[in-house]
């Protein structure tokens, strides 16, 4: 349902994330603003993140009551990082860009992620929907997950979190994707599989596994407490 990302959502995600980046980088120096205070030199401001577009129609599930329902896209937030916040509104814009039959949107968010970001995931349509994050049973304890780059914690930490979306049994099927993807094409075809799971399997050497950033899967209490049994 993928293909190579048009020319306008390369520049809506990239405008996004420099955006974010910006204001990291201003974040990460306000603790030394004081002495260039008192230099008399200043920061320069960064525009905020803002939707790229808010008059989206009403979503039944989101804009309406009722709560979640029937097929929903899911994504998940577990870090303060600015960059998923980013993604999170480009992927919603996407997703209200392609889809044709009002299927809610919901983003799973942990403790790390603010509040404050809650108006701006709504305002392209997501249900922030509050989690407990789940304890991770091999990142920084597996032999292949105890060495890492500093960014990796955040992008790779966070992964049994994803269980909770078995967890989700309102929702009779849930299309996911990670906050960095952007959905090109109406799902219709994948929310109406009949398989209970589906992911892209990966190669090469991790042949054995599966691409947990896109999957399609069928909630289930059972299989969830299944699951976590085995960590």
């Amino acid at each position: 349902e993928f293909e190579q990302m048009p020319p306008a959502a390369l520049r809506l995600y990239h405008d996004l994330v420099t955006r974010a980046l910006a204001e990291e980088a201003i974040d990460e120096s306000a603790n030394d603003d004081d002495d260039a205070a008192a230099a008399g030199t200043a920061t320069s401001a960064v525009p905020p993140i803002e939707s790229p577009q808010t008059a989206w129609p009403p979503l039944p599930g989101v804009d309406a009551p009722g709560g979640v329902t029937g097929e929903t896209y899911a994504t998940l937030l577990t870090t303060a990082d600015r960059r998923y916040l980013a993604g999170a509104v480009a992927l919603g814009s996407s997703i209200r860009a392609v889809e044709v039959s009002g299927r809610p949107l919901v983003a799973l968010v942990t403790a790390a992620v603010p509040e404050s970001w809650t108006p701006l995931l709504e305002s392209v349509g997501w249900r922030v929907v509050r989690i407990e994050a789940l304890p991770e049973p091999w990142w920084g304890t597996h032999p292949r997950c105890v060495r890492y780059a500093a960014d990796e914690n955040a992008r790779w930490g966070h992964m049994f979190t994803k269980l909770r979306l078995f967890a989700l049994s309102n929702s009779s099927s849930i299309f996911y994707l990670d906050a960095d993807a952007l959905l090109l094409r109406d799902p219709t075809s994948l929310f109406r599989s009949p398989a209970a799971f589906a992911a892209e399997a990966a190669a090469g050497a991790h042949a054995a596994t599966f691409n947990a950033g896109v999957m399609r899967l069928r909630p289930s209490e059972a299989t969830f407490a299944a699951l976590l049994a085995l960590s």
